[in-house]
């Protein structure tokens, strides 16, 4: 069931993230620009379906904020 893999995927912490892990986001960076970041910075197993539905539902897809993400471990 798709509800139920998207609230599966929205609860869980993102996998494959290593301690230190800073995302570089710039300006003029879309939505499937920063998934590819994450995806270069070994992110496992991105769902970029699920990920632009969280986007989405949280209406940050459209307010992308330039800056450096620190992403630790269990997020």
């Amino acid at each position: 069931d798709v509800a139920v893999r998207y609230t599966e995927f929205a609860d869980a912490p993102i996998a494959g993230l290593k301690p230190d892990t800073t995302l570089v986001v710039r300006q003029g960076d879309s939505l499937p620009v920063v998934l590819r970041k994450m995806q270069e910075l070994g992110i496992g197993g991105l769902q970029t379906d699920e990920w632009t539905a969280l986007a989405r539902q949280m209406g940050a897809a459209g307010r992308i904020q330039v800056g450096e993400y620190e992403l630790d471990p269990g997020m």
